[in-house]
């Protein structure tokens, strides 16, 4: 095998992918000749093509024109150049691939073409139109990234290579060759952050499996699976974590094979003496697809979990079927269509249509399916001495390599938090677990966590003390404590202080929520009460308190302010989740009341939040500079029920909010949204409402946005109330939870578009997956408080760590 230019092409790869410079020396391209141009129209929200005649030229398709739009021509009858399909889930960021020719007497001018079906717009666009033959196709989860196996026809003996098609700007493609030899590479596919490709090749007359790696943009790996037998048609998980593949046996049988990347092990599906072909495994690994082929063909699926078998499509003609990433849904060939199946409801969809009958139409369907979850880089459990109910993942926060989680019915219920590093490999573990100084049973240690720097903050919120001099501990007054990292030894996280508020009282619940910033602390006790009105009547109305190191003494965390909302009133529990960055503080007040339709009337559960900055009205003086409300604000949605900030962007989870989510015009009850304010949005200093998020497939009782975070471009939200399906049965299991991702300008400008949903690999019924969510520069950790590893009425709870 002759790879030229190996380094080279990686480091164009690499830049391409980054936006650096990786290599000085210049990336020779290749001509591809006769090449038709190509074009898009991005003002395309719902594409309908129409196939009229077979000498119909490509058109652009004109918006609001129905019956114009990109022809799929008519096919010839030879298989190898049918219409054919490479899926990436079809959700709100996925797409589908697919390829076909138009038919002609020569063929050295023949135009053949690639598709791009963009499962959110529905737009279908021409990434490749040219006189080379196109055997196989594949492409990445974004789309700017195509694997073509195809050859020249102009030479009747030229073989199949590999190419790479870099078309994220259509404009100007860029055309990689990644092989150049004397045999035929085929059947490729290729996984979604491109550093996998495999393709069939014959070595010594056996058909053969090849995979290239690339690590670290440097090397092209070239390793040849198992020779023991011929293999074929190796399809990889977008992950690139399991290959599926054709083993052919020697008694003639075919076999179907998934190939384990980590341990370089190989597991048998299934055995048929039919021929068996175009395997495709999910990315989890547990669920592999493939053809029988037949008088009627069957698309058959395999749950290794639960080892069970089913045909999922059954028909004459069907060819090149493919299995989504999430296993949920199946698109196949079958005539000269694409169809998909969802596997959850059993509907079947067409995706594209190559005919020369009149109204042979394409039709969108698809209403928020699901996505596919991306996989976590590592799993922390929590403690594992003994069977019990911690809650490991109740609350979490991380800056840099270190992480603190909160595990409040750890020691019945007395708490504990815990502190994980990661280390030069990446890996995070326990490295020192925490305990206050004077706790006792039902403390409720752990159940907020703060970290700044070498600065750890936990909350206490059932603690109980003498709060007003009177002998004897007065319950739920609430507690903080403060540790760093080298008090009492180098690495050993002392306690440093406890903090109280200088005006506690019994059920104040002072430490439901923390947060700390540099030398600032923040503590919130939402049910602390005072005379709001002036009536001399206390009213649980919450308060926030601030902290500053070294207030009244070297490292003594002293009392700065106690802050209160300029509307405080009765139950508006002000502190029940509070953030800071620099000198910026939010505060929420999920209960208060609010006008939401502009007639005078307060509607109760509405929420607010309040914006203070450190020297509004004086030095130090934390003033209230906004009050934040929803724009579309309505009664019982909990806005302010959590809270995040990074520098200009305010998040604000109101997960009781209900809006309709499937176009039916029925309001679903607690689906839950989140709101986006910039701090100079509307005007300077404003912070007005940027941009409304809800979950792509959201859905009644969700609660999205229990749990926020956002850290520069990046908001996280935590849904430990979703329900999805775990064990491929097809039924939905109930709270095991999910988060999900959104960044700025993702889908145009401040549009806070959904990137990703995280779901757990082990996930399961009750996991509450989500329960805490946080963000610190590209890591993201995800708390699932319902985790079990010990048997089903015991609760330990982990972490899951992203990058």
């Amino acid at each position: 095998m002759a790879i030229f230019l190996r380094i080279q092409i990686f480091c164009f790869i690499a830049a391409f992918l980054t936006g650096l410079s990786a290599c000085s020396k210049p990336i020779p391209r290749v001509s591809i000749p006769a090449e038709i141009p190509i074009f898009t129209d991005a003002d395309i929200d719902k594409a309908i093509f129409q196939a009229t005649t077979k000498t119909k030229e490509l058109t652009g398709i004109d918006e609001g024109a129905a019956v114009e739009g990109l022809e799929l021509p008519a096919l010839a009858n030879n298989p190898q150049d049918e219409l054919s399909t490479q899926a990436v889930l079809p959700n709100a960021s996925g797409f589908v691939f697919y390829a076909n020719y138009k038919q002609s007497t020569i063929i050295d001018v023949l135009p053949y073409n690639i598709y791009r079906h963009d499962q959110k717009t529905d737009l279908i666009t021409l990434v490749y139109s040219g006189t080379r033959q196109i055997q196989s196709v594949a492409g990445s989860w974004d789309g700017k990234v195509v694997v073509v196996s195809m050859r020249e026809t102009s030479s009747p003996t030229s073989d199949f290579e590999i190419y790479l098609l870099l078309v994220s700007d259509l404009a100007n493609p860029e055309v990689l060759q990644l092989t150049n030899d004397t045999v035929d590479n085929t059947n490729v596919s290729m996984s979604n952050d491109i550093r996998r490709i495999v393709y069939e090749e014959p070595i010594a007359g056996k058909a053969t499996l090849v995979l290239r790696t690339i690590n670290g943009f440097i090397s092209y790996d070239r390793t040849v699976l198992s020779r023991s037998f011929p293999q074929r048609q190796a399809s990889i998980s977008s992950d690139g974590r399991f290959i599926a593949l054709v083993r052919e046996l020697a008694d003639g049988s075919d076999q179907i094979v998934r190939f384990n990347m980590a341990t370089n092990g190989y597991s048998p599906i299934a055995n048929s003496t039919a021929v068996l072909e175009y395997p495709s495994i999910s990315d989890d690994g547990n669920r592999v697809l493939w053809l029988q082929n037949g008088t009627t063909d069957l698309v058959r699926f395999k749950n290794l979990r639960t080892g069970t078998t089913q045909t999922v499509v059954s028909a004459p003609s069907i060819g090149r079927p493919f299995l989504t990433a999430n296993g949920g849904f199946v698109t196949y060939q079958r005539n000269r269509n694409i169809l998909t199946k969802n596997l959850y409801t059993a509907q079947v969809q067409t995706i594209a249509s190559s005919s020369t009958v009149l109204n042979s139409f394409y039709a969108p369907m698809w209403q928020k399916t699901v996505e596919a979850g991306r996989l976590e880089d590592q799993k922390v459990l929590g403690p594992t001495s003994a069977p019990a109910s911690y809650y490991f993942g109740n609350a979490t926060a991380i800056d840099g390599n270190l992480m603190v989680v909160g595990a409040p019915y750890t020691n019945n219920l007395g708490g504990a938090a815990y502190i994980l590093q990661q280390d030069a490999q990446g890996v995070w573990s326990t490295v020192k677990t925490l305990v206050a100084s004077d706790g006792v049973a039902s403390d409720q240690f752990g159940y907020s966590v703060a970290i700044s720097g070498t600065t750890v903050v936990v909350g206490a919120y059932q603690e109980d003390h003498n709060a007003d001099g009177v002998a004897g501990d007065e319950a739920d007054v609430g507690a903080a404590y403060v540790f760093q990292q080298n008090q009492g030894g180098t690495n050993n996280w002392g306690q440093v202080k406890k903090l109280i508020a200088s005006d506690d009282g019994a059920g104040d619940y002072f430490g439901w929520s923390v947060a700390a910033s540099g030398s600032t602390i923040v503590v919130g006790a939402y049910r602390e009460s005072h005379d709001t009105d002036g009536n001399s009547t206390e009213e649980m109305s919450g308060a926030v308190y601030i902290f500053q190191q070294n207030r009244g003494g070297t490292n003594n965390w002293g009392q700065l302010k106690k802050l209160l909302a300029s509307d405080d009133a009765f139950f508006d529990l002000f502190g029940m989740s509070v953030a800071i960055e620099g000198s910026t503080l939010v505060v929420g007040a999920s209960q208060k009341k609010v006008d939401t339709n502009g007639d005078g009337t307060l509607e109760s559960n509405v929420g607010a939040v309040y914006i203070f900055q450190q020297n509004q009205g004086g030095t130090n003086t934390w003033g209230e500079v906004k009050k934040l409300v929803a724009s579309d604000r309505a009664s019982s949605d909990i806005f302010g029920r959590s809270v995040d900030i990074s520098g200009d962007t305010v998040v604000v989870g109101a997960d009781l909010e209900s809006h309709d989510t499937d176009g039916n015009g029925t309001t679903e009850i607690r689906v839950g949204a989140v709101y986006v304010f910039g701090q100079n949005q509307g005007g300077s200093n404003a912070w007005g409402e940027v941009r409304k998020l809800v979950a792509s497939d959201d859905t009644q009782d969700d609660r999205f946005g229990l749990n926020v975070a956002i850290s520069g471009d990046t908001v996280v939200v935590g849904v430990p109330w979703e329900n999805h399906d775990t064990d491929s049965n097809f039924t939905d299991e109930p709270v095991v939870g999910a988060a999900y991702l959104f960044r700025r300008n993702q889908g145009g400008a401040n549009v806070w578009g959904q990137v990703s949903k995280l779901v757990a690999s082990d996930a399961a019924n009750s996991d509450r997956f989500g329960e805490d969510v946080d963000i610190s520069a590209n890591t993201v950790v995800v708390g699932a408080t319902g985790v079990n590893s010990f048997n089903p009425v015991n609760e330990v709870g982990g972490v899951y760590i992203y990058k």
